[in-house]
């Protein structure tokens, strides 16, 4: 059994691995065997996870990258595979929210809120899905939300990225099933990362978010990274096109 969740040989590609979930999915990864390849814009973030992996004998590089342009993400899927000849589980945690009312919402605003949810995972997993089809599978596991599933304030342009991004996983399934790629989707509930703090300082939000919560807490990263290693192992070969909400039963709950 323990076998079936082991990463060791596996390459795992990260774009979007230094925020508050993803240098701890990057940890996970590592400790379960996996080569890293981590992405981001920032170089110095970049360097401080690729660091904590090599201080406990995991093995990672970093790539810089911006998701959300086209030909940086291909040459950032094209360095991944010099250096490693081979891409076996892609995990899109790159992400961004930005809180407006509609009304004041610019378009620019709009188009970067969704380049990066959606349409950066759209171009990285078009770019890696011929790669795993050519070395006979693999595995692609998006970041999808709350806001997939329910609407929240001030974030129109991130809910209906979510709610796209969901759909994306489902037709992404279905396409690559044939060549044995395996594409689900985690929904992340509300986690203790600094993108968290501004529920977390305002004592009206927390309370209203704890009504909803039936664990009455966050989550903690940690908690998130036994699912990410489910669904990259062999564990869940015969699950695709489905979305695991680590939420403390968030979505659970109705009246």
């Amino acid at each position: 059994m323990d076998r079936s969740f082991d990463l060791s040989g596996k390459v795992a590609l990260v774009p979007g691995g230094t925020g508050g979930l993803g240098k701890v999915i990057c940890r996970g990864l590592a400790k379960a065997g996996a080569d890293l390849v981590i992405g981001a814009r920032n170089t110095a973030q970049l360097a401080k996870v690729a660091e904590d992996i090599h201080d406990f004998g995991g093995s990672a590089v970093t790539i810089e990258v911006d998701v959300a342009n086209q030909e940086s993400a291909r040459a950032f899927v094209d360095k991944a595979l010099q250096e490693m000849n081979k891409i076996d589980v892609l995990v899109n945690c790159a992400g961004m929210t930005l809180k407006k009312p509609i009304v004041e919402l610019s378009l620019e605003d709009w188009y970067r809120v969704m380049d990066v949810n959606l349409t950066g995972v759209f171009l990285c997993s078009q770019l890696v899905a011929p790669i795993m089809k050519d070395s006979g599978g693999g595995k692609i596991i998006n970041f999808c939300s709350m806001g997939s599933f329910v609407g929240i304030r001030t974030s129109a342009a991130y809910c209906a990225a979510k709610g796209g991004l969901l759909q994306l996983t489902k037709v992404m399934a279905l396409e690559w099933a044939p060549w044995n790629i395996q594409v689900n989707a985690v929904a992340p509930g509300f986690f203790s990362t600094p993108l968290a703090n501004g529920i977390k300082n305002n004592p009206e939000s927390y309370h209203k978010l704890m009504v909803k919560s039936p664990m009455d807490r966050m989550g903690h990263p940690e908690e998130l990274v036994g699912t990410i290693v489910y669904l990259a192992s062999s564990a869940s070969y015969f699950v695709t096109g489905v979305c695991i909400p680590v939420d403390g039963g968030f979505l659970a709950d109705g009246i």
